[in-house]
């Protein structure tokens, strides 16, 4: 009888390895992305009907306002997590976290896009009417009227006052008017 040598026996491969990895976007409720991710995240750690597809996630990232970006192996998997299938178990939905929906699956150069951090100061400039959206003066416009990219601080002139006024405010926390 031939005895197998460590070279000839076959090498086990994980689940990650067989399978690719596909992101998938949830829809949330307003401000509630990470609230989502700590979610997915805790019922991915807990015992019983998760603990089978632990290795089947990868990376989990806020997309943008009211999408989260979930890596995985399959929509099934995500479905599960969420508490949308499984019959053999019950997993209450995520209802209590924000999560509203599935959305689908989105390609790696989608996903790379949304996670590179965005300049706030783009698609601005000197003269565009802008309303600040934080702070003590939200909800008041204004014109730009300075722009410093290295703080990424706009100077606005408030319009609306019944005096002229500038105020310096963080670009992500100013948007267009769209007239």
């Amino acid at each position: 009888m031939k005895e197998n040598t460590e070279s000839e026996q076959p090498m086990m491969k994980t689940k990650k390895e067989t399978e690719p990895m596909h992101y998938y976007v949830v829809q949330t409720k307003k401000k509630k992305e990470r609230e989502v991710i700590r979610a997915i995240r805790a019922r991915l750690q807990m015992t019983g009907s998760c603990e089978d597809i632990r290795k089947a996630f990868g990376i989990m990232f806020k997309m943008s306002e009211c999408y989260v970006c979930v890596q995985s192996t399959s929509e099934q998997a995500l479905q599960k997590v969420m508490g949308r299938i499984g019959s053999h178990s019950y997993i209450p939905p995520l209802k209590w976290t924000a999560a509203r929906w599935f959305l689908g699956e989105i390609t790696d150069a989608e996903a790379d896009e949304a996670r590179k951090p965005k300049n706030p100061l783009e698609g601005l400039e000197i003269g565009t009417i802008v309303e600040v959206t934080k702070g003590a003066w939200r909800g008041h416009r204004g014109i730009i009227r300075r722009m410093d990219e290295r703080k990424r601080e706009l100077t606005i002139s408030l319009h609306e006052m019944s005096i002229n006024m500038d105020i310096d405010v963080h670009a992500k926390h100013a948007r267009e008017v769209v007239a």
